[in-house]
């Protein structure tokens, strides 16, 4: 199964998601995109990371919205190649990216990457207070840009997209909450998750024998 952590800076994604990884033994992805990069040029996991930050770097100087879509909805698609190896745990996933640069005008290019089967089950949401999140991220970096801009310089329609699309996700509300808690949360979500999908792998198992059978 691959879950994507997803919600806006601040919210606990990072926490959340090792936290996840380190309980259930899921495989913790920051940016597949870095993956993929390795993968497809041969190289270390230390030069894909140098390379593909300078990329992404650049994107974000150039602010063209669907370049930066397809550049991380790409490293998520990849991530099918990976499946198998087990259950993976996605910090940032399809709705996050659409958190920074979605808009009703572009939707269409999310779209695209679902109908193609961008790889995940499931997302977990996290939400917090505007302030809050503020105040987080400058305790865990007081130079990071995003401090510059107004608080709500994000707002959209994130939730109307994924009812709108049928994105299977959960909501946390993650101020007033401790680490524990949100995690407590976020697994007996995953576990019932997991248990309806395990169910469902059966049912098909013994759908096909049948078939056989006849």
């Amino acid at each position: 199964m691959i879950v994507t952590i997803d919600g806006y800076d601040g919210t606990g994604k990072t926490t959340l998601a090792k936290k996840i990884a380190k309980e259930r033994e899921y495989i913790y992805i920051e940016k597949p995109f870095i993956l993929k990069y390795q993968y497809e040029h041969g190289c270390s996991y230390k030069e894909a990371k140098e390379k593909t930050t300078e990329i992404e770097k650049k994107l974000f100087e150039n602010n063209i919205k669907e370049r930066i879509i397809d550049y991380y909805c790409d490293g998520i698609l990849w991530i099918k190649n990976i499946v198998d190896r087990g259950n993976i745990v996605l910090d940032r996933g399809i709705l996050t990216v659409y958190a920074v640069c979605g808009k009703r005008e572009n939707e269409q290019e999310f779209i695209k990457y679902l109908n193609q089967g961008i790889a995940f089950d499931c997302s977990i949401y996290l939400t917090a207070d505007d302030m809050e999140r503020r105040r987080r991220i400058f305790l865990n970096d007081p130079n990071d840009p995003d401090l510059k801009y107004p608080i709500k310089w994000r707002e959209n329609n994130l939730e109307e997209f994924a009812d709108k699309t049928n994105i299977c996700y959960y909501k946390i509300r993650t101020d007033g909450l401790t680490k524990d808690e949100v995690l407590d949360k976020a697994l007996e979500f995953l576990d019932k998750k997991l248990i309806l999908k395990n169910s469902i792998v059966a049912n098909k198992t013994l759908i096909k024998k049948s078939l056989v059978i006849k």
